[in-house]
């Protein structure tokens, strides 16, 4: 059965969202095929990138369930699209767009940066209001750091980076 599109968002009536993450793949190639032999100056296809491609990823960054080597995967398309637009060789450095000014880099986001940051909105959103919703995101939380054996966010965070894990989804009622 092919997925369905609801709120914006591919996925299948069983939660899979592989249709999703195949959906910013295939747009993130296009906008890049467009950008080859462009004319128009390399700070505009840069900002041409970072509104046409990161945004259709950011869209559903906090629930499509990117792996690591599919976030890989994506960023490297990425750093394809960032030289095309600046027209640099492909063997230049990634650090030059991923650096921030500051380290004379462009400062583009990384993926992760962006999941990260869509998650904790969508975490703050699910918690805002005092209703069922709220309670089944505490609930869903609290199994995922019991499952890695901690009490606290704190704890599942520092067990995860010492351990080199991802987060595991973990049956809810969410999923």
């Amino acid at each position: 059965m092919g997925p369905v599109k609801y709120l914006g968002v591919r996925l299948t009536i069983t939660g899979d969202l592989t249709f999703e993450r195949n959906y910013v793949r295939k747009k993130t190639l296009d906008t890049i095929k467009q950008l080859t032999k462009h004319m128009y100056h390399s700070q505009q296809i840069h900002w041409v990138v970072q509104v046409a491609i990161i945004p259709i990823f950011r869209y559903s960054a906090a629930i499509a369930n990117w792996d690591s080597q599919e976030i890989v995967k994506l960023e490297n398309l990425w750093m394809r699209a960032f030289k095309k637009a600046w027209k640099v060789n492909a063997s230049l450095p990634d650090v030059t767009f991923w650096a921030g000014p500051e380290q004379g880099g462009l400062g583009t986001p990384k993926a992760r940066a962006i999941i990260t940051s869509e998650t904790i909105s969508l975490l703050n959103q699910c918690t805002h209001l005092n209703n069922d919703l709220r309670q089944e995101t505490i609930q869903d939380m609290s199994h995922a750091i019991a499952h890695l054996s901690c009490s606290t966010i704190a704890e599942a965070q520092v067990e995860l980076q010492c351990s080199g894990k991802d987060w595991q989804q973990h049956p809810s009622l969410c999923h």
